[in-house]
């Protein structure tokens, strides 16, 4: 899996549909599995939705959004 081209899509998806990116704001978790049909691990699911946070830029983004980035590039990759 190419985890760049992942969240870019998924991103891309929140960035043209308004109504889908406010829910994400407000259930992001509920959102991302509903939405892309997402099956993962409570933290990992949540790295996921920091780093689409942080791509698309919402405020309430932790500092430590590019260490979430790095693992789940690893966890897509497979280590």
């Amino acid at each position: 899996m190419d985890f760049k081209a992942d969240i870019e899509k998924i991103v891309e998806k929140f960035k043209n549909d308004e109504t889908l990116r406010e829910r994400f704001k407000k259930e992001p978790i509920k959102t991302l599995e509903e939405t892309f049909n997402i099956d993962l691990p409570e933290d990992k699911i949540n790295e996921v939705a920091v780093a689409v946070k942080a791509k698309l830029n919402f405020e309430d983004v932790p500092d430590k959004a590019a260490g979430a980035l790095g693992g789940i590039k690893d966890l897509f990759e497979g280590k």
